[in-house]
């Protein structure tokens, strides 16, 4: 069995070149035009000269040379090139597929928090929610639960249609609890007893509960808990992943992992095989109706329509635990390609930018590596299925998709240098544009086993 791992990392780079054209006559003289660069100097004899022959006009530099000797004043047109008038702004991130709202609660200033995801799905902090300068990436949120007598501490998100109603979700995200509290909620989808879906809480001896309604006037009778003494570490940061299949067996629908550990856990009541359509907020950090507010801090949430595999909870929490905001893996290789799903998000103010990448290495255990396919960038090749060896990526769908991906059908190598693989152009202001794209990896036979790993750096670049 061999596994292979990829930490992605998602770098916003701003960079722009923005020339526009001013374009200054004088078919009528004007008395002096200046510029840091040149002088223009129309005073004739004391008085505005109009369509005349002048034999003193000029234009010169600061230091006095002469650039443009005499000329017709009625016909004496001069070009002016302004550049860096205006600079194009990007955020790109790099997420599994499936991501419906993603908070990284780094903005550390005002009232506002961004959904990271392509939804937009913005939230506010509420009660006594406020921004801490430390988090596990960057900033994150405080809501001290233990002085919020009304509850209403956290981070509200308006309900949308995008929010998991089916039968999978996948929650993960940073927790650190000042202190043992009991029953003090990390995240919620429910309106207490109008409007129930799901809810994340401590549980009642040091371990972790998550609530299923079975239905909308649900008051909390069913539900998973973890076993005794799994929360005990308090004042540090702990990534916590619970995911949701409503397909599997009453004991296998709901998993707990605490820093990429499956939890042991027990049921109680009967839990829904699709979750409820909760109207109600998205709550990071209480439970909207009976308060519950956390007494701790938040960071880097994420929530997904589908349920996430084992594999990729511990790629999400090795990747994240390093400062690396997002984690993908290939999972085991068993005498055929696997291949993992991943999104780049673009928020841009530029109507064209560009998107590219470069790995650190080659996938590398120890001394054995697992060399990159022959396509590249430039020249991507087909993947044939039992012949192709190594890792490439490819991109399956985009607002504009070059043809030389085939579709997805065609794989590169990720480049050892800072290489462009996708161009946006024609981009239109407040729309969020989402790059699909698939890695790809087989191995010869002979091939060690272990657990590959690389990094790939993705840039985003605003172009003129």
């Amino acid at each position: 069995m061999r596994h292979a791992y990829i930490k992605i990392v998602g770098v916003s780079f701003f960079s722009a070149f923005v020339a526009t054209i001013a374009l200054l006559t004088s078919s009528v003289m004007a008395d002096r035009i200046t510029s840091p660069s040149y002088e223009i100097n129309g005073n004739l004899g004391g008085s505005f000269g109009g369509d005349t022959s002048s034999t003193s006009y000029k234009m010169t530099t600061i230091g006095g040379e002469t650039v443009i000797g005499n000329g017709q004043s009625g016909s004496y047109i001069i070009d002016q090139v302004q550049t860096n008038s205006s600079t194009g702004t990007m955020q790109l991130s790099i997420q599994p597929n499936g991501l419906v709202a993603y908070y990284p609660l780094d903005e550390n200033t005002g009232t506002g928090t961004y959904d990271g995801s392509a939804l937009q799905n913005n939230g506010v902090l509420s009660g006594t929610a406020a921004w801490s300068a430390t988090g596990k990436l960057g900033t994150a949120v405080n809501i001290n639960g233990s002085t919020d007598s009304t509850g209403t501490g956290a981070v509200l998100v308006p309900d949308s249609a995008a929010l998991p109603s089916g039968s999978a979700m996948s929650f993960e995200g940073w927790v650190k609890q000042d202190a043992w509290y009991p029953n003090q909620a990390i995240a919620s989808h429910w309106q207490y007893a109008t409007s129930g879906s799901w809810a994340i809480q401590t549980g009642s001896d040091h371990n972790l509960r998550v609530y299923i309604a079975g239905t909308q006037t649900d008051t909390g009778v069913n539900y998973v808990e973890t076993t005794v003494n799994t929360w005990n570490s308090f004042a540090s940061w702990h990534h916590v992943a619970v995911l949701y299949d409503g397909t599997l067996s009453q004991a296998n629908k709901v998993k707990i992992y605490v820093d990429g550990v499956l939890a042991n856990s027990t049921v109680t009541g009967t839990l829904s095989s699709s979750l409820q359509n909760s109207s109600g907020s998205l709550s990071l950090g209480s439970f909207p109706g009976l308060g519950r507010a956390l007494t701790g801090s938040l960071d880097h949430i994420k929530l997904f329509n589908r349920t996430l595999t084992m594999a990729e909870v511990i790629a999400e929490y090795n990747a994240q635990n390093t400062g690396i905001p997002s984690g993908f893996t290939l999972g085991a290789l068993s005498g055929s390609s696997v291949t993992s799903l991943g999104d780049a998000i673009v928020r841009t103010n530029a109507t064209n930018y560009s998107i590219s990448a470069q790995q650190d290495h080659d996938l590398q255990a120890g001394s054995n590596t697992i060399p990159a396919i022959g396509g590249s960038i430039t020249t991507p090749l087909t993947w044939s299925e039992g012949t192709t060896k190594g890792l490439g990526f490819t991109v399956t769908s985009a607002p504009i998709i070059d043809s030389k991906w085939g579709s997805g059908s065609k794989y590169a190598a990720f480049p050892l240098t800072t290489t462009a693989f996708y161009n946006g152009t024609g981009h239109v202001d407040g729309t969020v544009d989402t790059i699909s794209m698939q890695t790809r990896l087989d191995v010869q036979s002979a091939q060690a086993s272990g657990a590959y790993s690389n990094s790939v750096l993705y840039t985003g670049t605003t172009l003129p």
